[in-house]
């Protein structure tokens, strides 16, 4: 199945499918939004995402008022070219804009997320379950075949596992994010980023960076620094 044939379809998430039957069940929302929205009928062709790197091109067989059963006629699998980077950013105060930080890194390929209280945090606790919505509907509109894994942390240095490479964002350092990473390999890489008030002194202590990196010369917002962190990286890991 080619990949160019995929790029104007629509795509639905499951993980209810039976490999042995070849067979895909889609309920619930998706299935309202195939049934409903899309008024697809019997033997119309759908395609299904199980979140773990496979596309599957399906033909509807059965449908009743909130499930779609679907016969699985082949599939298309895809690696996880950013499997080993990882996007920390905290919260942010406006929830409009980190929730578009999310969804664009999702677009742009990201899998990994790891949201953080830092010291300067203003808001505070996590909302996992409208991330994930929001990640899975990103998924869904990119195309894309891995399901986001997101967590939160309450302390910054709760993310570190000691093992990783750690990047800081800083505006102020003399390197550049696109010549830091040529030189990781298959390395796992943590990028930091800060509230709209940055990091503080305190948080880069416990985050323990290797190198403090930069994006552009000029100041960006929040949101856009992380959505700017993401496309650089999408842009040189092939």
């Amino acid at each position: 199945m080619s990949q160019v044939f995929l790029s104007d379809v629509e795509l639905y998430y499951s993980t209810n499918i039976d490999h042995s039957k070849k067979l895909v069940v889609i309920s619930d929302d998706e299935a309202h939004h195939i049934i409903k929205v899309m008024r697809h009928e019997v033997g119309a062709e759908i395609f299904v995402t199980d979140g773990c790197g496979i596309i599957y091109k399906c033909q509807i067989e059965t449908l009743t008022k909130r499930t779609v059963v679907l016969k699985i006629n082949d599939s298309l699998s895809y690696n996880n070219r950013l499997s080993n980077y990882t996007l920390c950013f905290p919260r942010l105060k406006i929830s409009d804009r980190f929730e578009f930080a999310l969804e664009k890194c999702v677009e742009l390929g990201f899998t990994n997320f790891k949201i953080y209280r830092s010291e300067k945090s203003q808001a505070k606790g996590e909302k996992i379950d409208r991330w994930n919505r929001i990640a899975i509907a990103a998924m869904k509109q990119s195309l894309n075949a891995w399901l986001p894994q997101i967590e939160y942390y309450d302390k910054t240095d709760s993310i570190v596992k000691g093992n990783e490479v750690r990047l800081v964002l800083d505006q102020k350092a003399e390197a550049g994010l696109e010549e830091a990473i040529e030189g990781y390999g298959d390395k796992e890489v943590f990028l930091f980023l800060g509230p709209e008030s940055g990091l503080t002194k305190r948080d880069i202590e416990l985050i323990k960076p290797e190198r403090e990196v930069k994006l552009v010369p000029n100041r960006l917002r929040a949101e856009t620094a992380v959505v700017t962190t993401a496309s650089i990286v999408a842009s040189k890991i092939k």
